[in-house]
């Protein structure tokens, strides 16, 4: 098991059952792949983050950011979840949403959704 307090690759990175705490972060230049784990601090790239099998403790301080970002049995909610262009959330659950395109989500839930830049909801989540 990886366990950081930071993390950072110039060519792309994939992780394996890492443990991130709330104060730490993963960020990659290129694609960032992050397999299974406890994830409460941040992973941003400005390309494609794929997250599997992530678990987390602290939803307040969890962030994901990237360019396409991707979920998949994600177990907790995630505080801040932007993709600036593509989000697809599948079996996972997801607080607050940001996407530049209409997010997709499969067997999936979360609370609220933006477009990138406010301007206004997607009309995919509970609260929108």
């Amino acid at each position: 098991m990886l366990e950081c307090s930071g993390l950072a690759a110039e060519k792309g990175l994939h992780a394996k059952n890492v443990t991130l705490d709330h104060d730490a972060a993963i960020v990659s230049r290129k694609n960032l792949y992050v397999d299974g784990g406890t994830v409460t601090g941040s992973l941003r790239t400005e390309r494609t983050v794929r997250a599997r099998n992530v678990a987390g403790t602290d939803a307040l301080h969890a962030a994901i950011t990237g360019g396409d970002v991707i979920l998949c049995d994600v177990s907790v909610p995630f505080s801040a979840t932007r993709a600036d262009r593509k989000l697809r959330i599948v079996r996972s659950t997801a607080d607050g949403i940001e996407s530049g395109r209409r997010p997709i989500l499969i067997e999936s839930t979360c609370s609220k959704s933006e477009r990138v830049g406010n301007d206004g909801t997607w009309g995919v989540c509970a609260e929108d």
